[in-house]
């Protein structure tokens, strides 16, 4: 068995199996390893129909419309060999961003020029660890940070880089121990801790508040997305289902 790429449609709601990325070797002993760690290494470029894969030291790009990847020649940023110290996000207006406990920095890449312009480095407890970039086009912000010390930063559309306050309880991105997503149905970022806690941070206040308890199988392996058009999160957890959770409203559509 090898891994799959699949695509679900929003007006049809059916899912098709896509092309998957020619230059990787599906063949290799060690594709499961990366292959099934997704942490922060996809990102979307809605207004083009991009979506991007980034995988050992290579940008992957897949136009959407055409069904076709490419391996980007100006991808590599750094030597890295590993899935999950780097992170990418699509910031709508801005660009593709990565940041990296690599070097601890965080990049814009040009798609025309095929070349990363450094946004901040030498960024404080965010040189080791796993790393994760969330975007939130309801706020226009993007949250990016490490697990080691639950270092965490804002980038803002005017591309300034800031450091937020420390959530309440030890940041984690990794399977069954927390999950980091956007709420787009208010512009800020929930936290949902893996004992069930859920933590949510306001962007314009630059402050964390407890925001309930969550009802599923919070250590559980799983994965989670933010559906704009319905304005609520998406947990899948092994053990516990599908479900859906609106952060602020009272009811899920």
């Amino acid at each position: 068995m090898q891994p799959a790429f699949i695509r679900l449609c929003e007006n049809t709601m059916k899912w098709t199996y896509e092309v998957r990325p020619t230059a990787i070797n599906y063949t290799d002993s060690n594709v499961w390893t990366w292959a099934m760690h997704a942490y922060s290494t996809n990102a979307m470029d809605t207004d083009k129909g991009i979506h991007y894969l980034i995988r050992f030291g290579s940008l992957y790009a897949y136009d959407t419309r055409s069904g076709v990847w490419t391996l980007d020649p100006g991808s590599s940023r750094n030597a890295s060999q590993y899935w999950g110290t780097r992170a990418i996000g699509y910031f709508k207006g801005m660009g593709l961003v990565e940041a990296t406990t690599d070097d601890a920095t965080v990049a814009l890449y040009n798609d025309q020029t095929k070349t990363w312009t450094t946004l901040a480095s030498n960024l404080a407890n965010f040189a080791s660890g796993y790393a994760t970039a969330r975007y939130n086009p309801a706020s226009n912000v993007m949250i990016f940070g490490s697990t080691a010390g639950s270092s965490l930063y804002k980038l803002t559309a005017d591309r300034k880089v800031s450091s937020i306050p420390t959530p309440p309880v030890a940041f984690s991105i990794n399977t069954g121990s927390g999950w980091f997503t956007e709420d787009p149905s208010g512009g800020n970022f929930i936290f949902l801790d893996k004992t069930g806690a859920i933590y949510q941070y306001d962007p314009t206040t630059n402050a964390w508040a407890a925001h309930g308890t969550s009802p599923l199988n919070a250590g559980g392996a799983g994965i989670t997305t933010s559906i704009p058009e319905y304005g609520v999160i998406a947990y899948y957890v092994y053990g516990s289902g599908l479900w859906l959770y609106k952060a602020n409203g009272s009811k899920c559509p």
